[in-house]
């Protein structure tokens, strides 16, 4: 997982999202799974389709294969990618599109961020237009100790929430923040920098 103090500033978001976009295409690599019941698996698995991880025996002369393990994807609450000597982090969170909304959603997203007060998600769409599908990451915030994360980048399509406005209903607890982002000195978009100055100065 990515400390964003310990990575250059010019090579923050490319870095994360390399790895997000990478990791979705990961066949059979090491993983650990944490199921909603408690259990905790260890091994090589493969993300199959959005529902289903598979552990897929390895054929072994002499020796009895296994047959292939299946896990419905709803029955995991969390798991890690070991890739490349990095552990990249997976967790089905909770999400609201704004602060106020009543709508919950469980999304599958990579954790980027964990601080001692927040942490940042990403989590990959697909997106429809003029007649050709694209993929994009949404970007989400979530405070500790809390259920909820809620979306803090940009929205696509008209009528959206801005993202001032959404940082306005979030970060209550904090108006120096607020200020900040309304007077542009952090740009709106610039979620590594909104986390941080929170971090440092908020609560």
């Amino acid at each position: 997982m990515f400390n964003i103090n310990q990575i250059p500033y010019k090579t923050k978001i490319l870095s994360v999202v390399f790895l997000f976009l990478s990791s979705l295409a990961f066949g059979q690599t090491k993983m650990k799974l944490y199921f909603n019941n408690g259990d905790i698996k260890e091994g090589a698995y493969e993300i199959k389709l959005s529902s289903i991880i598979y552990s897929k025996p390895k054929k072994n002369k002499g020796k009895k294969i296994k047959k292939e393990r299946y896990y419905v994807r709803r029955d995991i609450r969390k798991f890690d990618i070991y890739k490349c000597g990095d552990t990249i982090h997976y967790r089905h969170i909770d999400t609201k599109k704004y602060a106020t909304s009543k709508e919950i959603k469980k999304k599958l997203a990579q954790l980027i961020y964990s601080g001692n007060k927040l942490e940042i998600y990403y989590v990959g769409e697909g997106l429809y237009q003029a007649g050709t599908f694209g993929s994009y990451y949404e970007k989400y915030v979530k405070k500790k100790g809390e259920k909820i994360a809620y979306n803090m980048g940009y929205i696509y399509g008209a009528g959206q929430r801005g993202i001032k406005k959404r940082v306005r209903d979030y970060f209550t607890d904090c108006p120096d923040l607020i200020n900040i982002v309304n007077e542009n000195k952090i740009k709106k978009n610039d979620l590594l920098e909104i986390v941080k100055f929170y971090e440092g100065n908020c609560n």
